[in-house]
């Protein structure tokens, strides 16, 4: 398998720094970076979810980087292998052939992400998955690219006669592909990644925007350039490389496991005592048996900003969020609350610098002085903005924090 691993292209030169970046080199980067977000960035009820649908306490981590890594096994096609002429000459001359004419022909184009979601459907029923996670699997490959098609609009084209898929070469290198990403990821096969459990619709879409964040990372070409030597592509050189990139990205989760905060936490947060009002909505808060809606009405000036930024906190840490959004009707209500979260994040005490991770995300945001100071003032790569994803032809731009 070592010939059609060490040709398949995942990002074109022009588009790697320089050189070609094989496409087992970006899955692996790609689930290297899903390991990082997974130690440093996601909620501890996300971890949970997680090991739930695994199958239990530590296997989550597992499934979530494979579930990242294997979105683009969609470019393992003729389909996508035919778009960069130099890649293209390589692919053919290790065996790997398609007709022309009939893969050029763009009205008959098969997306990359839905030739992902065609072949892992196909792998997955082919080792025994369940019907059931097949159909929770599939959609998270064909929606990296954030389109949610049906099944059928998947499927490869019936003009494409076969090419845009590939014959019986190109299935075994496609299997072979899946196995190798597979067991790179600790797996001993393809079977044994299958989930215990179906997660909610909503964990489903919580993963899929994860998988579009870990796929954005690993595609800069500046901390991921290019790996055209197969030889020198490895799960433990990708995790290097995802280290290197998440230590100079410098991202981090948010707060991680929150103590419940005290009877005195109102005053020591504010400077002043909870009114009545203000004790009810915490101890709803409180008394919730699950996470939901917490619904507040009051007059203006009664105080519900800071009891419903209580409510968050007791929530969070009872049920293990990471982290609050604050959303408002206005960019004019929006600026003096991004100041009020700040003063409530500063008033927690725990001196890892919370205060500062605050974004301020509305279009007119450096008018605002207090965004503006910590943008200009913040020590990292990139200034204002992370990190820059490219996805080869026509998925191109930069991702702000």
């Amino acid at each position: 398998m070592e010939g059609p691993l060490g040709v398949l292209w995942g990002k074109s030169a022009e588009r790697a720094g320089g050189q070609t970046n094989l496409l087992l080199s970006h899955l692996l980067d790609t689930g290297a970076v899903a390991e990082r977000l997974w130690e440093s960035f996601l909620a501890p009820s996300t971890r949970g979810l997680l090991d739930e649908v695994a199958g239990g306490p530590g296997r989550g981590r597992r499934l979530f980087a494979w579930l990242c890594a294997v979105h683009d096994l969609g470019k393992a096609t003729p389909a996508f292998q035919y778009q960069w002429e130099p890649g293209a000459r390589a692919v053919r001359a290790a065996g790997l052939r398609w007709h022309g004419p009939t893969v050029a022909n763009q009205k008959r184009r098969w997306r990359h992400e839905h030739a992902s979601a065609y072949l892992l459907m196909r792998a997955l029923r082919r080792v025994g998955w369940a019907e059931c996670h097949v159909a929770w699997v599939w959609p998270l490959a064909a929606g990296h690219h954030g389109m949610f098609p049906d099944e059928d609009a998947v499927q490869p084209p019936r003009q494409g006669r076969g090419q845009l898929q590939g014959g019986a070469d190109w299935e075994v290198a496609q299997a072979g592909l899946l196995e190798r990403v597979t067991v790179e990821l600790g797996f001993e096969g393809l079977a044994e990644v299958q989930p215990v459990a179906v997660p909610a619709r909503a964990v489903q879409l919580h993963v899929s925007g994860l998988i579009v964040m870990a796929d954005w990372i690993a595609s800069d070409k500046e901390y991921f350039p290019g790996l055209p030597d197969v030889s020198q592509v490895s799960m433990k050189g990708a995790r290097e490389r995802a280290g290197s990139a998440w230590t100079k990205l410098g991202l981090r989760g948010g707060w991680g496991a929150l103590a419940g905060p005290g009877p005195e936490a109102f005053r020591e947060r504010f400077g002043v005592e909870a009114r009545p009002s203000q004790r009810l909505v915490m101890q709803a808060a409180r008394d919730m048996e699950g996470p939901g809606l917490l619904v507040v009405e009051a007059p203006m000036g009664e105080g519900k900003t800071k009891a419903a930024l209580m409510a968050a906190e007791i929530l969070a840490a009872r049920f293990g969020a990471d982290g609050v959004f604050v959303g408002m009707p206005t960019q004019a209500t929006s600026d003096p609350m991004f100041g009020q979260v700040r003063a409530w994040l500063q008033a927690l005490g725990r001196g890892d610098d919370l205060a500062s991770q605050v974004a301020l995300l509305h279009g007119k945001r450096m008018f605002n002085k207090e965004w503006r100071g910590l943008v200009e003032g913040r020590e990292r790569v990139g200034g204002e903005f992370g990190f820059a994803g490219v996805d080869e032809f026509g998925c191109e731009g930069v991702n702000g924090h």
